[in-house]
């Protein structure tokens, strides 16, 4: 039993990453080289390839609405271009070695850590709040109950300062608070147990609903609301509480939401408007970022506990929203140097050392403004600009229309999922010992590189959704009911450039991908099918071999050996294929979400296995047929040993010489 104990708990997900390389292979040295959009040239082709996609699972792409299924100007289900031009172009970034910076958005993190063991963070978090650097200021405090006379330890954050928080002018502003009157603790700010009996007694309403103050009950959420309040006669501790204009001091009562064993509840006195900090816009853009990646599980975890879960979580995103047009709210804060740490709990999140941008390799760091680009395969062929230089697409995505039996379907699953927060998946670990990971407060941190989901056979059922209520439900078509057929121009490519769009459009029998939305359940699993390329002809165009219809069609032959011109035979991302390939699925409970309830993501403390790994441990996942076994076999490395002709690795800045032009 004591092994049991000791024994790690499931660490997994539904996604897993294809490592970034170092260098960024090149195919253009500069703008200049580009294919111009308005030449005809016998090394250049132009034309359209017709494919079809066919749903393996049930498959979700959202309309304007976010919950029924996309449809055309025609009212008929499709696949939008704009989301088939966003896959097919990540898998070109992929296999083509391209830079991943364009997709980045470069912002800091947020974080807080004041629970758990051997967490690498806890003790980054108590340095930023001062147990090493007395930033905020924290302290222990023995406080007695009134009703049990109980002492019981908590911690205050003497720095933290509480204020307002409204939308100006369009400007994000903090007031303080009227500085005469400071609790025992010299804090702004109160501290109330919610156990006092004069907390207890308080009846609130807000908007014309009941507030409730009692942490322990289920329908508890986060809250702030005017209220009134008289101290002792040293003007430092309150002794009770009431609506607004019953006692002599006026301020709000902020509640900042339930979690086990908590009792805290707070004053903030009333506005001071003579002066205001204003927040810069890194620190907002960062606070909007954090907000968005965390919005969707905001009291999913205890909504099931509520008598209206719908309302319980919506109470939850509105508390720790940004305000509105000039709505103001209670804050808690502290300035430091050009960042304002403010949130509406005294533990504040505070930012990370660095920025995501930070953990790239160089040739994957976003263009400066002003910069030209390095001209990898992704930005020569899907377009590029910036205020250097501006290049078109060459390639250009139709709708994708469906055809068959239109049998529609419910989903109902929590969408919300870890994001870059979660250090232990997106930075690159060199060891599973929990004393050795790395954070993007280290220096010498990297991400883990492209985001990519596995496949499934089936559904993966998220029963406490639907039970609990807290899901998001959306409209799926099912599968084995019919196809979608979708065009892609193209214009003025390479033939490595064809082949390159051949490669990432279809893998090759055995392989799958995913679209859509609930790819960490299984849904969107398709099969991308070419069906014809027509390459179109000058000569049938404006020669003596005049034409209606200008096109040469490339037979399965030439199609075969335009794919193998792009890599000359050689697999550049082994990776990629692994998960794409429907003869390695792993296990689905290694490969799904951690569950919050049970605590496996809290408690967890090794990182997310590479996908080396988890298909490597996987006994029933090894390929059924001699030549994948030896494609798969190739693994990826943080440098190319072959990279076709046409390309040229080199890092930024230095010169590349002249390439040859198929």
């Amino acid at each position: 039993m004591e092994n049991d104990k000791l024994a790690p708990k499931y660490v997994g997900a539904p996604y897993n990453f294809v490592e970034l390389k170092e260098n960024v292979a090149v195919r253009y040295d500069s703008s200049q080289e580009l294919p111009k959009h308005n030449i005809i040239s016998d090394e250049l082709v132009s034309g359209e390839i017709r494919y079809t996609i066919t749903p393996e699972t049930a498959i979700s792409v959202g309309g304007a609405d976010g919950k029924n299924f996309y449809r055309n100007a025609d009212k008929k289900l499709a696949i939008p271009g704009s989301t088939f031009r966003g896959l097919i172009r990540n898998n070109v970034q992929i296999i083509s070695a391209s830079s991943i910076g364009d997709d980045i958005d470069d912002y800091r993190i947020m974080f807080r850590k004041v629970a758990g063991k051997d967490e690498p963070l806890k003790k980054v978090y108590e340095v930023f709040l001062g147990v090493d650097e007395d930033f905020l200021g924290v302290e222990s405090k023995k406080v007695k109950s009134e009703k049990t006379g109980k002492v019981s330890a908590v911690s205050l954050c003497r720095k933290v300062k509480s204020g307002y928080i409204t939308f100006e002018d369009g400007k994000y502003i903090i007031y303080p608070t009227v500085n005469d009157i400071k609790d025992k603790d010299n804090r702004n700010y109160f501290y109330l147990n919610s156990e006092y009996e004069f907390v207890k007694r308080l009846q609130l309403c807000k908007d014309g609903e009941k507030i409730i103050t009692d942490l322990k009950s289920t329908d508890y959420v986060p809250f702030y609301a005017e209220i009134s309040y008289q101290c002792d006669n040293t003007n430092k501790t309150i002794t009770n509480i009431g609506e607004k204009g019953v006692y002599s001091r006026n301020g709000y009562l902020v509640g900042s939401g339930a979690a086990p064993k908590k009792k805290a509840l707070y004053v903030v006195p009333e506005i001071e408007k003579s002066k205001g900090v204003i927040i810069s816009e890194k620190s907002v853009n960062s606070f909007k970022i954090d907000f968005e990646l965390k919005k969707n599980l905001l009291g999913t975890t205890s909504a099931n506990k509520s008598s209206n879960p719908e309302s319980y979580i919506k109470s939850y995103q509105k508390y720790f929203s940004l305000p509105e047009k000039n709505e103001i709210r209670p804050v808690f804060y502290i300035p430091e140097g050009e960042d304002v740490y403010f949130g509406y709990t005294p533990y504040l999140r505070v930012f990370y050392r660095h920025s995501i941008v930070d953990g790239l390799p160089e040739d994957h760091k976003p263009v400066h403004k002003d910069h030209e680009p390095m001209w990898d395969c992704a930005r020569a062929m899907f377009g590029f600009s910036n205020r250097k230089v501006s290049y078109k697409s060459r390639v250009y995505f139709s709708d994708a229309v469906y055809s068959g039996n239109e049998k529609i379907g419910k989903g109902n699953v929590v969408l919300g999922t870890p994001k870059p927060s979660s250090y232990y998946d997106y930075v690159k670990q060199d060891s599973q010992n929990s004393g050795n990971i790395t954070t993007y407060h280290d220096d010498d941190f990297r991400l883990r590189g492209f985001k990519q989901y596995w496949l499934r056979d089936e559904i993966y059922k998220d029963n406490k959704s639907v039970k609990d209520n807290v899901g998001s439900e959306f409209e799926t078509l099912e599968k084995n009911q019919g196809h979608f057929s979708g065009i892609i121009y193209f214009k003025n490519l390479h033939n490595d450039e064809l082949g390159l769009l051949l490669n990432a459009l279809d893998m090759g029998e055995g392989f799958s991908q995913n679209i859509g939305k609930a790819k960490p359940y299984g849904y969107g699993r398709i099969k991308i099918t070419i069906d014809s390329i027509r390459k179109f002809d000058p000569a049938k165009m404006y020669g003596g071999e005049f034409s209606f219809e200008p096109y040469t069609e490339y037979t399965k032959k030439e199609i075969e050996n335009l794919k193998k011109e792009a890599f000359k035979d050689k697999v550049m991302s082994a990776a990629l294929r692994k998960m794409k390939n429907a003869k390695l699925i792993p296990d689905p409970e290694k490969i799904r979400y951690m569950d919050i309830e049970k605590k496996e993501y809290q408690s967890r403390c090794i990182p997310l296995q590479t996908i080396e790994q988890l298909v490597g441990n996987n006994n029933n996942s090894s390929p059924k047929n001699t030549s994948e076994k030896k494609v798969e076999k190739q693994t990826d490395s943080s440098t190319y040993g072959n990279v076709p002709a046409y390309m040229k690795v080199c890092k930024r800045g230095e010169k590349r010489g002249n390439k040859s032009k198929k």
